[in-house]
């Protein structure tokens, strides 16, 4: 008797250490663990790699902004990166200036401050058959909007009259209950306002880590959709720590290795839109160099850069983000079938996980009992 329960326990050992296997590799997929990491010297330039063929993500994109190098390198670099987006915190589309680069890259304007709702911005974002805007960035900081919700709530039938997407205010502190963003947030919807999407900032302080870190902008992201269901562009994210001063140098290979971890878990996300990494551009300062440095100033991309645009490429889960009909005589809420689906079936799929969990976990508990016993 005591042979066979050995036995048995020996067959459950291989059962659980097959099932944890399914679990973990289960896991990962949502996660994105498991992704191998690329040192400095192991960070190349192109080559003949067969991604080069296939098009971006519909979510991937990029911050961009132009003022401190000329056009053409800023679309040189844009053409490059392999995104099907970006933004350049400004309503005017500076990819327009050459059509025959960046053709298929969508450009979503922004308006930054309420000092930008302008007749002129309001003309640009019109002309520019935009599908889609971005709304005030960080009002929750004095060093850049500087808004109290009702003053921005109080923007919002201009942003209505656009006829298109409208994403919220992206906070810099973050969602916390009670804070700015849920005080603007209540007070939108208190008065039938339309919010379309949520706009999310996430920076990291975990250099050395890049599972934590992108656990960490995980959770981040499923905490936003717990508290609000509505789907999220992840508008800034990168490693970087402002809670320090000055904030700690990031390498490129540090870089590097978060994007290896966070991209795929971003893209596998149903609620995730989009996200942007901050940024194209060479910065201004030394350590913006570092942070941000996917190009160089004559519109070249960096070994981080190409890095980047190997990343995201060839998943276009979200291409009917646009087909909807809006209402703004009544406010309805636009209604998303396809992320809305997806959505649902991750829910589900995470449920199934956790059941799995909790029945494996009670076998397990049983037959360890079984064999104590015995």
């Amino acid at each position: 008797m005591i042979a066979i329960i050995n036995n048995l326990f020996k067959q459950s050992a291989i059962v659980k250490t097959w099932t944890v296997s399914l679990l973990l590799a289960g896991v990962s997929q949502t996660s994105g663990a498991g992704l191998h990491h690329l040192n400095e010297k192991s960070i190349v330039g192109p080559s003949d790699n067969n991604s080069l063929t296939l098009p971006p993500s519909s979510k991937k994109g990029v911050g961009a902004w132009q003022y401190n190098w000329s056009f053409g390198s800023y679309l040189d670099a844009l053409d490059q990166v392999k995104v099907s987006w970006t933004y350049n915190w400004n309503a005017e589309d500076f990819i327009k200036i050459d059509q025959t680069k960046c053709k298929d890259v969508e450009f979503v304007p922004m308006i930054r401050t309420p000092v930008d709702l302008t007749p002129q911005n309001i003309q640009k974002i019109k002309s520019s058959n935009a599908k889609a805007i971005l709304t005030f960035n960080e009002p929750d900081l004095a060093s850049q909007d500087n808004s109290s919700p009702q003053a921005l709530v109080s923007q919002w039938p201009a942003l209505e009259s656009l006829n298109v997407r409208i994403g919220s205010p992206a906070p810099a502190i973050g969602f916390q209950k009670g804070g700015w963003f849920d005080q603007f947030y209540n007070l939108a919807k208190s008065n039938g306002y339309r919010i379309d999407f949520i706009s999310a900032h996430y920076y990291s302080p975990y250099y050395d880590d890049p599972k934590k870190a992108t656990n960490e902008l995980e959770n981040f992201l499923v905490d936003i959709w717990n508290q609000y269901h509505l789907p999220i562009w992840l508008t800034e994210f990168a490693l970087q720590n402002f809670g320090v001063s000055p904030s700690p140098i990031v390498t490129a290979d540090q870089q590097n290795s978060f994007l290896q971890e966070a991209i795929p878990m971003l893209e596998k996300l149903p609620f995730l839109e989009r996200y942007a990494f901050f940024a194209l551009p060479p910065g201004d300062t030394e350590n913006n160099k570092i942070m941000t440095m996917l190009s160089d100033f004559d519109g070249n991309l960096t070994p981080l850069g190409y890095q980047f645009s190997q990343l995201g490429i060839g998943n276009t889960t979200n291409e009917s983000f646009y087909d909807i009909q809006f209402d703004n005589s009544s406010n309805q809420q636009s209604d998303f079938t396809n992320t809305t689906q997806r959505i649902q079936q991750w829910e589900s799929s995470s449920g199934l996980l956790t059941i799995r969990i909790s029945l494996l976990a009670t076998v397990l508990s049983v037959m360890s009992w079984i064999y104590l016993c015995f």
